[in-house]
């Protein structure tokens, strides 16, 4: 939180300077006043020197009270702006530690150097015991498989996932974590060290182990019922046909895919297949299952009627007909299919209710109660929503119910009520169950908590807001600042120009001097200002380019001439290489002038001795210019500064006592510019050789 307290504190630290300024600038005045009235000299020089220090003294005294408030202001508010970017980044600090699953990232040695809350929870340590320590080091009791897993990727630098690994957790039990081991590298391409996420997943793979043995025994169970199971494709290809299937047609699951019709081998009389395809029909319109009594013809010509009842089911996006038929010629077992559903819908994943056709719940699964932990004696006769957080659902209740009153599927997200008081989310699906004449009868919903993922998306949102404020008030300060210099800059270089212009010869050479030394300082200032401004406006993504037709050569003209001049009054050699012809392109030309002259003014700034190339190359087969190269032979730029020199503010040295000045911001709009446009800019550097940049128009 921001305290005015502290605001006012930091503005007096910049005002009291401000002030002591001024004072020693009257002071100072004063005393040229005193000298010139005790010494003895010429009248008329001393009258003329003073007639001319008014207006001057006047003229510094405002202009040195506008440039120190604006310094003090501008102080001000980079203070202002570094409290919350850093406050910022404590937030976004304490979002990794709230990361539910656990995160280690380990250095090129394989050392440990950053860990969140969740790896220091579960292995009961301190960050100083594992901080500086390989992983092997700071937890004991590691399998082979870690040592196999964390060898690959350090050594083909390739990333493993979905590793699962042995730890023993601190109350002495051995725990499955799933890891992904993943290599990080910087943007040069060099390895930097190995990024370890880990999730407990000991319960899942016992989960899964369990689902296993459920599914070897649901298999044994299908194999052993007494109706034939068949689970198809709308094609016709059956992905499950059990035994008693074989048995009922006398055909084997081969053979009833080999014939790909398998409708026409079993249902030769046309009235018997057209009630089948009816069926499949209106399954697929509508979603109902469906029951019907046929006639099959076998393989060995025996006639048989059977009770087909199938539902239409959907797995990862596909349809399937999940079908059951039994030989009703000789007996008619309804209650065993009852019983077979019932198992499945008792042992999923999901929490299911059925209520009757006015949303009074009937039956519940373990699993609702499990989740919920109601009983199923507190759940029977209850309504559809009685565990609904009322006060957020609302509008979302009276529109579930009509959707109810309606006959049709609805589905939608509602915070619920556990018995004990805790909330949690619940993504909930409601189906109507019609009988074989078309009646609601019932409804089915399926319930799936979905508490953990809302969390995260909110975590994610609200690291999103903070990053966006920071870069809001980033944005909004450096756009405010910008207007409050330009303004008085403006007239300060304004009024000094009409000084300038001395029709009535007020000044002498040495008061031009200063005036022109005003000005072109003045301008200086609002040249860094609109670079601030340009820079804030691209990261913001405010700027946009406009390509037109434009002619390089004369874009480039008034350019190169003023560094041509400016290189030689340094004593460097300027060279150009330019073709005698040059086709237009399109491009931005403001945005394209702004690049050359950043780069020109830099090669010219740096470099003491020898020269300050620009090159022009074209395609050859269009003529369009293809690359634009500006190479000098100044100091070169160190590998360490080879990534920052393209960032905002930024410069190569950052010493007191650096020779060149600058605001770091040249480099960097011109990357931006480059990258807006689509051109790549290059660098090929060496220290005390000289740099050589070169932008590609394709």
């Amino acid at each position: 939180m921001n305290n005015p307290g502290s605001h006012r504190g930091i503005f007096l630290r910049y005002l009291i300077p401000l002030l002591v300024f001024i004072l020693i600038f009257f002071f100072l005045e004063s005393l040229f006043w005193f000298f010139s009235r005790v010494l003895d000299l010429d009248d008329i020089f001393w009258s003329r020197a003073l007639y001319l220090q008014k207006p001057i003294l006047v003229i510094n005294l405002i202009a040195a009270c506008i440039f120190s408030g604006g310094a003090a202001l501008i102080i001000y508010r980079i203070q202002m702006l570094k409290r919350k970017l850093s406050e910022a980044g404590y937030e976004q600090e304490g979002l990794f530690n709230k990361i539910p699953f656990q995160v280690m990232i380990k250095d090129v040695r394989g050392k440990i150097v950053r860990v969140n809350q969740a790896v220091l929870d579960f292995y009961g340590l301190d960050p100083q015991d594992m901080l500086g320590k390989k992983e092997e080091e700071a937890i004991p009791g590691l399998k082979a498989k870690y040592f196999e897993n964390n060898e690959y990727v350090y050594h083909k630098q390739t990333e493993k996932r979905g590793l699962l690994e042995t730890r023993m957790a601190p109350d002495g039990h051995e725990k499955i974590i799933r890891t992904d081991r993943i290599p990080y590298f910087n943007t040069k391409g060099d390895f930097q060290g190995v990024m370890v996420f880990g999730e407990d997943v000991t319960s899942d793979v016992e989960t899964a182990h369990q689902i296993r043995e459920t599914s070897s025994r649901l298999e044994k169970i299908i194999e052993s019922l007494q109706e034939g199971v068949t689970l198809s494709t709308p094609e016709g290809h059956f992905e499950i046909y059990n035994s008693q299937m074989r048995d009922i047609t006398g055909y084997t699951r081969e053979q009833a895919n080999r014939t790909r019709d398998f409708i026409n081998l079993i249902y030769p009389d046309p009235n018997q297949r057209q009630i089948v395809l009816d069926a499949i029909e209106d399954m697929q319109k509508t979603g109902r299952s469906h029951e019907t009594i046929t006639e099959i013809v076998t393989r060995d010509r025996q006639h048989k009627l059977i009770l087909v009842s199938s539902v239409l089911v959907a797995f990862n996006d596909k349809i399937r007909f999940l079908s059951t038929y039994r030989d009703v010629t000789d007996v008619f077992h309804i209650q065993e299919q009852v019983n077979l559903f019932s198992r499945a819908v008792e042992q999923g994943a999901s929490s299911v209710l059925i209520a009757d056709r006015n949303g009074y719940i009937q039956y519940s699964n373990s699993k609702f109660s499990e989740i919920s932990g109601f009983d199923r004696d507190d759940i029977v006769g209850q309504r559809i929503g009685f565990h609904f957080v009322r006060s957020s659902s609302n509008g979302m209740i009276d529109e579930m119910m009509q959707h109810m009153h309606d006959g049709e599927e609805w589905q939608g997200e509602f915070e619920c009520q556990r018995k004990n008081g805790d909330v949690y989310w619940n993504d909930i699906n409601i189906s109507p169950i019609a009988d074989t004449s078309g009646e609601i009868t019932h409804f089915i919903i399926i319930e799936n908590d979905i508490t953990e993922r809302r969390r995260m998306i909110e975590m994610l949102k609200n690291a999103r807001d903070i990053s966006e404020s920071a870069n809001r008030a980033k944005t909004e300060f450096l756009a405010n600042m910008s207007h409050e210099l330009r303004t008085p800059l403006n007239s300060i270089i304004g009024f000094t120009n009409i000084l300038l212009k001395n029709e009535k010869k007020h000044f002498d050479e040495r008061d031009t001097m200063f005036l022109n030394r005003i000005r072109q300082n003045g301008i200086q200032l609002l040249n860094i200002l609109s670079d601030i401004l340009e820079i804030s406006m691209v990261e913001s993504g405010k700027i946009t380019t406009r390509f037109v037709q434009t002619d390089l050569q004369e874009l480039l003209k008034e350019i190169l001439h003023t560094y041509g001049e400016n290189a030689r009054k340094k004593g460097l050699e300027f060279n150009l290489s330019l073709p005698e012809k040059i086709q237009p392109f399109k491009t931005d030309p403001e945005k394209l002038k702004s690049i050359v002259d950043n780069l020109l003014s830099n090669a010219v700034k740096f470099t003491e001795k020898g020269s300050v190339s620009v090159t022009l190359n074209v395609n050859p087969n269009t003529g369009e210019p293809a690359e634009l190269m500006i190479a000098d032979t100044g100091p070169g730029i160190p590998k360490e500064r080879h990534e920052s020199i393209f960032k905002a503010f930024e410069q190569v040295d950052y010493s007191k006592s650096r020779k060149y000045g600058g605001t770091g911001l040249g480099l960097a709009l011109a990357n931006s510019y480059a990258e807006l446009m689509n051109y790549q800019m290059l660098m090929n550097t060496r220290v005390d050789e000289g740099t050589t940049f070169t932008i590609r128009f394709y």
